[in-house]
């Protein structure tokens, strides 16, 4: 099947509330190699460009003056993207644009003409926890895109194919350690049959759709994106435990920790999703005793984690049903540095600075509290003592001074209790009423110390090196 990348750019943020696609980019992809074979028009939206909108692409309404409507035009592009596998960053924004520009040509929506794959979800599965905006991916994959002063759609287009080449290297590059891997691998359950020699046969071919067959809902095979997937699912297989040459492999150890709350009276934590990940046993340090814990349920998207103990918490704090407000003021609990500073809770207060995250994301808030490594998980607190959002994550000081040339001061941000509140829904957790009086400071700190927990992941040996690029964990196991 032809594969093909695609970007858009639009008069604003909302179709339904009337913005229109003023360009489109198509790049051409066969046999993994990027053609000279593109598809690029503007079109005359009729309508005034958004100054937001203006300021990311810099395409005026002078400049579109005399460029077609996209009904000139729909025809030439649906010869051009039908039959295809198109790929978009961040698919639902693109497709519900074009699907508008479809809709009011009396035609039909863009999924009935091609197969569209969203890129955005194929690198969120490939990086969990990570950003992964197409800068973020151009960064990571060692792409070059200094060049991109500002958005357009060709050129995001042409960048995004290269960054799905580079993210979706399957078994046309695998070396010989990961095709033994691959083979290994579905060795031990049960698909392969034959020897470990590094070289892909007909065996290897058999092994791999019995594997994709069984576990993939029996992809279509056809389409590259769907063998890629299978080998990095293949190669994503925990390794066989007579593979590990420690005798000793089972054992665990303390390499992280984070913070998390209680939020049921039958024991339900709330914590990060990155605080917990890859850990093979997760356990809560309070008032001197240590307790198992066993993992209800996570959201990688949100960062967080939904966890339970055996025992009654002292105090479960109730999420707060009130929208976060800018200079509302907030207290962050949590054990920053874990216990290598001291053992007891600590507390920093702030207040909300923006009702969004990095890049608009409105399922989180901006804080200046000040948040250390340890802090993740733990709960930031109204003046009535509920939860309005769960501390996540601090800017990457490199990062920003990369991008904008200055060390970010009192910047980082919380998940908002809605997502968790998601979360508890989903998996039957009840809610505590809100408190609705105003609390001393404290009630607030005897509250948040009772509800707070310090948590420690433990893993063995193999994990730890499995996972030591990805997750900060101690110099000094215990």
């Amino acid at each position: 099947m032809r594969q093909l990348t695609l970007d858009t750019e639009t008069t604003g943020l909302l179709p339904e509330k009337g913005h229109r696609v003023i360009e489109i980019g198509v790049v051409e992809i066969v046999k993994r190699q990027i053609t000279d074979n593109n598809f690029h028009t503007f079109c005359n939206p009729k309508r005034d460009i958004d100054q937001g909108a203006f300021e990311v692409h810099g395409i005026s309404s002078d400049f579109l003056s005399d460029k077609p409507e996209f009904s000139s035009v729909a025809g030439d592009f649906l010869e051009f993207v039908k039959d295809s596998e198109l790929f978009i960053h961040n698919a639902p924004f693109d497709v519900s644009f074009l699907d508008k520009e479809l809709s009011m040509c009396g035609l039909k929506k863009l999924s009935y003409y091609c197969d569209v794959v969203d890129t955005l979800e194929l690198s969120r599965k490939k990086y969990p926890g990570k950003k992964n905006s197409l800068d973020a991916l151009c960064e990571r994959l060692k792409i070059d895109n200094s060049h991109r002063n500002l958005h357009g759609a060709l050129l995001d287009s042409q960048l995004l194919a290269e960054v799905y080449l580079a993210m979706t290297r399957g078994q046309e590059t695998l070396n010989y350690e990961s095709k033994n891997e691959v083979k290994s691998n579905l060795k031990d359950l049960g698909f392969y049959n034959s020897s470990i020699d590094g070289l892909y046969g007909k065996g290897t071919a058999g092994a791999l759709a019995g594997y994709n067959k069984q576990n993939l809902n029996g992809a279509d095979l056809n389409k590259s994106n769907n063998v890629n997937n299978l080998i990095n699912a293949v190669l994503g297989l925990k390794p066989a435990l007579e593979a590990v040459p420690d005798s000793k492999s089972d054992d665990t150890y303390k390499v992280a920790s984070g913070s998390g709350f209680y939020v049921s009276e039958q024991g339900h934590i709330i914590t990060n999703h990155h605080v917990i990940d890859g850990c093979q046993d997760i356990k809560v340090h309070s008032k001197g005793n240590v307790l198992e814990t066993k993992k209800i349920a996570d959201d990688m998207r949100n960062d967080l984690a939904l966890l339970k103990i055996s025992e009654t918490p002292k105090h479960a704090f109730a999420l707060s049903t009130e929208s976060p407000f800018p200079l509302q003021d907030i207290v962050v609990a949590g054990y920053p540095f874990g216990d290598k500073v001291s053992s007891t809770i600590k507390f920093t207060q702030g207040v909300v600075s923006s009702i969004a995250g990095l890049g608009n994301d409105y399922s989180q808030i901006q804080i200046d509290a000040a948040l250390q490594p340890g802090n993740s998980g733990g709960p930031i607190l109204d003046e009535y003592g509920n939860v309005v959002a769960v501390a996540v994550a601090k800017l990457s000081l490199k990062k920003i001074l990369k991008d904008y040339g200055v060390v970010p001061e009192n910047t980082n941000f919380g998940v908002k209790a809605s997502a968790v509140r998601n979360l508890m829904e989903g998996n039957g957790v009840l809610f505590k009423s809100p408190n609705t009086e105003v609390i001393s400071k404290r009630q607030l700190s005897s509250l948040a110390t009772d509800g707070t927990v310090f948590l420690s992941c433990w893993m063995t040996i193999a994990q730890i090196e499995k996972i030591r690029s990805t997750k900060v964990i101690f110099n000094d196991f215990e």
